[in-house]
């Protein structure tokens, strides 16, 4: 938060005291004399409060800083978070015209659409498909300039098994009726649904090892 925004908040609603700690908490980039100027009091006063609430602002920073790497790491696709170090020669093929994910209830009439559908291969056996799709009435045409549009958040990692349609099972090489595991992230603008990232992996040929939290998502093959 700039110290613009800090100063539109109704601040003397506050008791003075609520204020400092108010103003740490919120933006612990500010220095003593500029806490002290928005609470209207004194720089000694400021580093009073903050010693007697055991207010480190050194440590709100670094708490402040950890939770925006967190929320930058979040921000990404799925086949941005896997580690691909196990496999070999990794290369990939935009599959122009194929669109998976057009199905879902967030698709409404006439909203505009951006869907792209990329097939991941080791030197020139297909590994995985990443298949994305966003509607909505931004002023955007890829994918990747979701990431830079305020107010776009992605969910956590979700994770089924799926029997695969022929169009997937064609394009991996895997058996009629095989089995798919992915891993899906859900897309928002505004807290509202817009758009879903899939990764699609054939279970008989890769293996994924992945903690609690589906964070750490290692691919291995079989």
């Amino acid at each position: 938060m700039s110290s613009r925004e800090v100063k539109e908040c109704n601040l003397y609603e506050l008791t003075k005291k609520e204020r400092v700690i108010y103003l740490a908490q919120e933006d612990p980039f500010l220095k003593v004399e500029k806490i002290a100027q928005l609470a209207e009091t004194t720089s000694h006063y400021v580093r009073t409060v903050l010693s007697e609430a055991d207010l480190s602002l050194t440590k709100l920073r670094e708490n402040y800083a950890r939770k925006k790497v967190s929320s930058s790491e979040e921000n990404k696709l799925v086949f941005e978070v896997l580690e691909l170090s196990e496999l070999g020669n990794i290369n990939y093929e935009v599959q122009e015209n194929l669109i998976l994910n057009q199905s879902y209830e967030f698709v409404k009439q006439g909203s505009k659409q951006i869907a792209e559908t990329v097939l991941f291969k080791e030197d020139e056996r297909p590994l995985f498909i990443s298949s994305t799709f966003f509607a909505s009435k931004l002023a955007i045409t890829e994918i990747k300039q979701l990431k830079k549009v305020e107010n776009v958040r992605f969910s956590a990692v979700e994770l089924e098994v799926e029997k695969g349609r022929q169009q997937l099972l064609q394009i991996l090489n895997s058996k009629p009726g095989s089995y798919l595991l992915t891993l899906k992230k859900k897309l928002y603008f505004s807290d509202q649904l817009q758009g879903i990232n899939v990764v699609y992996f054939p279970v008989n040929q890769i293996k994924l090892n992945f903690n609690n939290s589906l964070q750490q998502i290692k691919v291995l093959k079989k």
